[in-house]
Formats: structure tokens, C-alpha cells, sequence
């Protein structure tokens, strides 16, 4: 079987979790010894660092706010390849004409619902609104109605496009993330990270991680950390969207709590399960999330986790943490509160929700989604 992937990104080119979980999941099929032709965004003289005998990997010029050029130029591209074609979202299939299976995260419907959640001004809202609208009806829509599968990355997506799509349930399979467990443990080996951070022993750790934009809720979190009552660190591991945001975000924090956040940016991919193990506490405060790739591998490292309810956050936690009910800085650090004195819950927490993740987030059900998809291409 031969399987052309359509992503944004795939590493070294990567922008958001979006492109992490597509490379894993390219890694699945070619451990299952399928045949993949990856199109993806960057330079073409980019040096790939990733090599596999049935991978190739062809580079298109990409820039974050052009995915409808790139789509055309995706399009034009698939139709001198063979192979059944998927692309990782729906939207960027906008201009391709013939059949393809499609994997569905969030919505545009969510994206500009949760915009009066943004702390921008009137102008740029407005603006936003319009941008997903029109992408909804003009690229979205009309993917959906061409495809032949589509694929859920949890039942909250599955619902999401079911109920205000009105997909029919038949054209949608769930093809929930696989985590890894083995992978993804609990490390004991993190007093090294420790000192490479310069942190205390005696206090205690919590742990964001992703790619930081306004939708993470970064500023609320900020908030909720002053109204912590302990000595904590929160460190802030990945990319910022803009240098600007980021100055502006720090720009509000008083001296004391500066010296409570520790940026570490961006880690390698071999070394997350050990900055999730040296966590106390992985917290979230994101406004929208399709599945939530970090909430999973912290809690395989058996890490409990504080999460606000949005999008799939409730299925993914499972029981291995707190659901808070809005994005709510004293509510937020109350929870934070309960979790650093209590160590008896966070064990608990982490064993439960490492659990979870196993039965829950397994490859063997992935894939089975995957190839039923696949088949009807074939």
C-alpha cells in the first residue's frame, strides 16, 4: 500500500503540535511497513534528518499564513503521484478534486467561537471572525463534502462535525492519537534536568508545554500562579507565536513572579519524558484543543494533570487529573494548591491516568480506523 500525506509541517519544520502528531503517525504506517510519500512545508535544500526506506519526502514553500497557496500547489503536486491520498486536515484539501481520506481536529466553528475568550482588540476580532468564517464555508465545507472518510482525533471532534457539520456518522471513523507507553514512563532519571534549571529541591515543579499562542490561555495562568499561596515553579517549555506576544505576556509580570517562570523553550523530542517526570504537576490552561497531545504523554509518565475544560480535554484526562470548568486564575491556583500539598493524590492521579492512556490511546484501534478508511481508496 502506498499513502501520500499532505501536513503542514514535519520535523525539522515543524509549528505546532499539529506537525508532531502527524510525524508520528507517518512513523506508524512505515513501522507497518507502508509505502509514504510526505508533502510537506519547508525549504527544499533543508537537510531531512529523518530516514526511512519506504519514506520520501518532498519540500513545498510554505508560509503560516498562506495555507491556501500551498494547498494549490499540494493539489497540482498530488496528481503526478501515486498512492492513496490523506491529508492530516480537511481544510488542505481545499483545491484537490479527486477522492482522499482526511483526519479532523478542530473546527473552524470552535476557532471563532472561542475568539471573545482572546484578549485582543476589536479590530483583530473582527478580523479573525470573518477569516474563519470564510474559511469554514469556502475550504472546509466543501473538503468535507468531497471526501470519502474522515477521520476523528477524538469523540469530541466526532461530535463536533456530526452535530454543527451535519457529517453523516457512517463518513466519520474515531482515530484517537496513539501515545507510546513505552516511550512515554516515568523517568527516574531527572536530577540531571534538575540542576540544568537551577531548581530547588524543596519546591515544587509544575510544567507547560506546547505551542504558545493566545488560544493556551498562557496569561490566565500566569495570573492563577501569583494567587499560589507555595513556592512553585512553572517552567514553559516550546515556541512562542511571536516575539511580541511573549514580551507583552512577560511585560505584566511583576519581579517576584518572574523569578518563578522558567522559559527552557524548545526540548527534543527524546528528553519530553523526562521533563514531564521531573514535573509535580503538567497544568493547561488552552481554550480549544482537538485531542491534546500533552496532557496523554504527561499522564503515561504518570503525571497528574490540571486542565480546563475545552474541546477533548475531559477525554483525554480521564481520570488522571482535575477538570476545571472555566479558565478562572483563583480556581486555577486553588487547584494547583491541592495538588502540590496532597502527594498521596498526585500518585494516585498519575497511576490511574497512565491507565487511561494505555486502554484508551492505543495503536492497535488507530489503525484499524486507519486502514478501514484506507481500503475504500484502494
Amino acid at each position: 500500500m502506498k499513502v501520500i500525506f499532505v501536513t503542514l509541517g514535519f520535523y525539522p519544520f515543524r509549528n505546532s503540535g499539529f506537525d508532531v502528531s502527524g510525524e508520528r503517525f507517518v512513523r506508524l504506517l512505515l513501522e507497518d511497513g507502508i509505502k509514504v510519500t510526505v508533502i510537506a512545508g519547508g525549504d527544499s535544500r533543508i537537510r531531512e534528518r529523518y530516514w526511512h526506506p519506504n519514506l520520501r519526502i518532498i519540500r513545498l514553500p510554505f508560509k503560516k499564513d498562506n495555507w491556501i497557496g500551498y494547498s494549490l500547489r499540494a493539489a497540482r503536486l498530488i496528481n503526478n503521484l501515486d498512492g492513496i491520498t490523506h491529508f492530516w486536515d480537511v481544510y488542505l484539501a481545499y483545491f484537490y478534486q479527486k477522492e482522499f481520506v482526511a483526519t479532523l481536529h478542530q473546527s473552524f466553528r470552535q476557532r471563532n467561537e472561542i475568539l471573545s475568550l482572546h484578549n485582543i482588540n476589536l479590530t483583530s476580532l473582527l478580523l479573525y471572525r470573518l477569516y474563519y468564517s470564510l474559511s469554514k464555508y469556502l475550504a472546509e465545507i466543501p473538503s468535507i463534502n468531497r471526501s470519502r472518510y474522515l477521520l476523528a482525533v477524538s469523540k469530541t471532534t466526532l461530535k463536533e462535525y456530526t452535530h454543527h457539520y451535519n457529517v453523516d456518522e457512517k463518513k466519520i471513523l474515531l482515530a484517537r492519537h496513539y501515545i507510546d507507553p513505552d516511550f512515554f514512563s516515568k523517568k527516574r532519571e531527572v536530577e540531571q534536568l534538575r540542576n540544568r534549571f537551577g531548581l530547588s529541591k524543596d519546591i515544587p515543579i509544575l510544567l507547560f508545554a506546547g505551542f504558545i499562542n493566545r488560544r493556551k490561555g498562557i496569561e490566565k495562568l500566569l495570573e492563577a500562579i501569583e494567587l499560589v499561596d507555595y513556592d512553585v515553579y512553572l517552567l514553559i517549555a516550546g515556541k512562542w507565536q511571536s516575539q511580541n506576544y511573549r514580551r507583552s505576556v512577560f511585560s505584566k509580570l511583576s519581579s517576584t513572579m518572574r523569578d518563578k517562570v522558567i522559559e527552557i523553550g524548545f526540548v527534543p523530542d527524546d528528553q519530553m519524558p523526562y521533563l514531564y517526570s521531573l514535573a509535580d504537576v503538567y497544568i493547561t490552561t488552552s481554550l480549544l484543543e482537538g485531542f491534546g497531545l500533552p496532557i496523554a504523554e504527561s499522564l503515561a509518565c504518570e503525571t497528574p494533570v490540571i486542565a480546563v475544560e475545552s474541546g477533548a480535554t475531559r477525554e483525554v484526562l480521564g481520570p488522571g487529573g482535575l477538570l476545571l470548568p472555566e479558565v478562572d486564575p483563583l480556581i486555577i491556583a486553588n487547584s494547583i494548591q491541592l495538588l502540590i500539598k496532597d502527594k498521596e493524590l498526585r500518585l494516585y492521579l498519575g497511576k490511574v491516568g497512565r491507565n487511561h492512556v494505555i486502554q484508551e490511546f492505543n495503536k492497535d484501534s488507530l489503525l484499524c480506523s486507519v486502514y478501514q478508511a484506507y481500503r475504500t481508496l484502494s
